[in-house]
């Protein structure tokens, strides 16, 4: 019988208690005094919020706490943004994923030219892990201009580590290839994009791009490990 309703209706739906929900206050306030979490959480189903509140410290200098308004850095989960921008750039006739890169670069490397916009997505563009060496340690530097050209700029000539197309191996800077070719096919920095066509469009008003120039937005938490 509970295989015979499942196939009919679905899986049984996981329904929120309100219990529940007040006890796991009471074990992340715990484990925030234990040191072991720190951040905010949102629990909420059907428009009903469950709970909503931030633990620990943003700001451990100024013993700033975290809040349900603290807005964090994603870190590669904002990969996701530019792949999304990537798909809308195609649905709107500007690029196609299996494109050459090298369509969008006005000085393309000789190494690059048979790399697709679709291998840069999935990873598989042969890109040498070095280059995410180099890009990481000058994205630290402040004065470090918000230009995905720059990065490009001084990674230098370095041969692929494997044909395009061979092998999965994850590539952050392939992705900061991906943002300069979003702006060379809209016309638009990549921020300005990303707000026009994502963020703005779903109301995402706590979700956006921070560049070393505009300092840190009120409630960013310092990176933490």
């Amino acid at each position: 019988l509970p295989l015979l309703t499942c196939a009919l209706f679905g899986p049984p739906r996981l329904v929120v208690k309100p219990d529940v929900a007040s006890h796991l206050d009471e074990l992340l306030t715990q484990w925030t005094q234990d040191g072991t979490i720190s951040g905010s959480v949102l629990i909420a189903q059907d428009g009903v919020v469950f709970l909503n509140e931030g633990y620990g410290l943003a700001d451990r200098a100024q013993k700033i706490r975290n809040t349900p308004q603290t807005r964090f850095h994603l870190c590669s989960i904002s990969k996701q943004f530019t792949a999304m921008a990537i798909l809308i750039l195609q649905s709107q006739g500007r690029l196609n994923v299996q494109d050459p890169i090298c369509e969008y670069m006005v000085s393309c490397l000789v190494a690059w030219q048979e790399i697709t916009i679709h291998q840069l997505l999935t990873h598989t563009s042969g890109l040498s892990p070095r280059l995410d060496n180099i890009v990481e340690r000058a994205a630290r530097d402040p004065k470090t201009p918000p230009d995905p050209a720059y990065f490009i700029e001084i990674t230098g000539e370095k041969p692929l580590e494997t044909q395009p197309g061979e092998r999965y191996a994850y590539s952050n800077f392939g992705y900061v290839l991906l943002a300069h070719i979003i702006e060379q096919a809209s016309g638009q920095f990549y921020a300005d994009f990303l707000q026009e066509n994502i963020f703005a469009p779903l109301n995402m008003l706590d979700s956006g791009y921070e560049d070393n120039s505009s300092g840190v937005a009120a409630g960013y938490t310092s990176g933490y490990d």
